[in-house]
């Protein structure tokens, strides 16, 4: 049968329950980069915030997707680190990207 896999960013518990009664199998919610990296990346939201989401769809009984972007001028380091925070976040698929940068981009 059809699989169902969304990627609709961050969720609140009540909105990752509804996904499942909708016939959600999969959500898709990248870490993207190591905890310590995250702010140089973004901040409209926290690093927290994403692995709470992981942890949300898990809860809500969805299988979680969540992998990282390799090449946004992270450390050696800080890519040791997103793989310890993948292991320990236990997703069922972890995609593995890499960002080719282009100036001005």
């Amino acid at each position: 049968g059809l699989k169902i896999c969304a990627c609709l960013g961050i969720l609140k518990p009540e909105q990752a329950a509804r996904l499942k009664e909708a016939g959600v199998d999969r959500y898709n919610h990248n870490i993207n980069t190591s905890k310590e990296h995250h702010p140089n990346i973004t901040t409209s939201h926290t690093y927290d915030d994403r692995v709470r989401t992981v942890e949300t769809v898990k809860q809500a009984g969805i299988s979680p997707c969540s992998g990282v972007i390799i090449g946004m001028r992270e450390t050696k380091q800080d890519v040791i680190n997103m793989a310890r925070s993948l292991r320990i976040l236990d997703a069922d698929s972890i995609p593995v990207n890499f960002l080719h940068a282009i100036d001005g981009t």
